[in-house]
């Protein structure tokens, strides 16, 4: 076994969870891959419709977006976006918070609005160290050869403070830590009171992603998901209450003035 190690001190690191994927999950009846396994298929069949959609006057997610980032998996449903690190962190923050807002904006426009569906997210961004080791493993010998497999592990810092953020969040939407360095003209944040679970482990002290600043022109669509909510059969206090505050999050900004899109202050 052979391994090669890089370490980052420094990285902006996205956590994005697909909430609902176990309800999904369990709607395919018994499978033989793992959950782990399926969330993955599911979020690259996400991100593939998303950067094929045609939504937002064709911006989708930007065809810069599969270049840009590392899709890798831990802590099972959720999934890092990893940037390139000869970007500056500012520009790394940028990217990420670009991408997660079309990410969460396009999982509300690729589904039926109000009504249970795969593509809800919930994203954090965070910054720490990382440290990345890729492994080779023998897998065998196949006519006298010994056969590799190359894995990649990834943990640190930056992991752990962006999935806490991410997961102590108690909507649908994201948020970025006060301490990630952030672009003076950055567009797709804003100072708001994320909500949080009751027992949240993360301090708290963060702003919001604005994931409605890609649908700014699409007006029609801001109206009607200002009135999302729970599906009538929903009976999960948690899931009705994460409806709620995203609710009202769309309220907050279908009220700003200046209008959705300008820089944080």
């Amino acid at each position: 076994m052979t391994v090669d190690e890089k370490y980052m001190p420094k990285i902006v690191l996205a956590s994005i969870d697909l909430l609902g994927t176990k309800s999904f999950f369990n709607l395919l009846g018994p499978q033989s891959k793992d959950s782990t396994y399926l969330a993955m298929e599911s979020l690259t069949s996400f991100v593939r419709n998303a950067y094929e959609n045609r939504a937002f006057g064709g911006i989708g997610l930007g065809s810069d977006f599969l270049q840009l980032h590392d899709v890798t998996l831990h802590f099972g449903d959720s999934v890092y976006l990893i940037p390139n690190e000869s970007l500056s962190l500012d520009q790394q923050a940028t990217r990420l918070i670009a991408s997660c807002a079309r990410l969460i904006a396009l999982g509300f426009v690729l589904g039926p609005v109000g009504q249970q569906q795969k593509y809800l997210a919930r994203a954090g961004i965070s910054i720490g160290d990382l440290l990345e080791r890729k492994i080779q493993v023998d897998t065998g010998t196949d006519d006298n050869r010994t056969q590799t497999t190359q894995q990649t592990i990834r943990i640190g810092s930056a992991t752990v403070k962006s999935h806490l953020l991410e997961n102590d969040q108690n909507w649908f939407g994201g948020a970025v830590s006060n301490d990630v360095p952030i672009a003076d003209q950055e567009s797709n944040l804003l100072r708001y009171d994320v909500p949080l679970k009751p027992k949240a482990k993360s301090d708290g002290s963060s702003k919001a992603i604005n994931w409605l600043s890609p649908l700014k022109a699409d007006t029609d669509l801001m109206a009607s998901l200002s009135d999302i909510a729970a599906p009538k059969d929903c009976v999960d206090d948690s899931v009705i209450q994460k409806y709620q505050n995203a609710r009202e999050f769309i309220r907050h900004i279908i009220r700003m003035k200046p209008p959705v899109g300008a820089a944080i202050s």
